[in-house]
């Protein structure tokens, strides 16, 4: 929905050549921006598998069992990974508890002070901290070949984002994990959260149908 904001900026740049990239715009999306572009875009498409990924999804019963489970798969598996969260709290906790039990990780999200924020971001991609306990805040723009393992502690907004959260995984091509974890009361938090992006998207497409009437 971010791109649909861009058409309107076009002509104040001159309108440039412009290049689109996604990791997981579906057919609709793609018709979509080549429409709010007014422009007859090139589409070039890859295929999302990637083999060295393995994917495993385990329910639990509670928060704090899925915590004893990301304790547990950080000890199993081996190499530098990432934890995904959906709040602050939860990044600082879970970086917390890791900790406590001789797992080397720091917290990143965006409530952080910048300068710690850099230097744990700085941290895991020099390798000195072996997890990352972050929100949706860490990843655009981060390119770390080596990342071993991706675990979900909350599912993702929508099928789109975890490809391009667990796509973080094993970008030199070798064998990396993927693990999803959730209970049962994750489904209703993100009926919630979906509701909510549907009310955004709504909110978004009123104001680029004002932009193109006064256009």
């Amino acid at each position: 929905p971010d791109y649909l904001s861009i058409p309107a900026a076009l002509p104040e740049l001159g309108d440039p050549p412009l290049l689109a990239m996604t990791a997981t715009a579906s057919e609709e999306t793609a018709s979509s921006l080549s429409s709010a572009f007014r422009r007859d875009l090139d589409v070039v498409r890859t295929s999302a598998f990637r083999p060295n990924l393995f994917y495993a999804a385990e329910r639990l019963s509670s928060k704090e069992e899925k915590a004893r489970r990301v304790v547990a798969l950080c000890r199993e598996l081996s190499g530098q990974g990432i934890v995904y969260v959906s709040s602050r709290r939860d990044a600082e906790n879970l970086a917390g508890v890791l900790g406590d039990n001789g797992v080397r990780a720091v917290p990143y999200h965006a409530g952080l002070e910048p300068r710690l924020r850099a230097a744990n971001q700085d941290r895991f991609m020099r390798g000195n901290a072996r997890v990352v306990v972050a929100t949706v805040a860490f990843g655009m723009g981060i390119d770390k070949p080596d990342v071993r393992f991706i675990i979900h502690f909350s599912p993702s907004t929508s099928l789109e984002a975890y490809a391009q959260e667990s796509g973080r995984a094993g970008r030199d091509g070798k064998p990396s994990h993927c693990v999803l974890l959730y209970t049962s009361s994750d489904r209703a938090t993100q009926t919630r959260l979906a509701r909510r992006d549907a009310m955004d998207l709504a909110t978004l497409r009123q104001v680029y149908a004002g932009i193109k009437r006064h256009a």
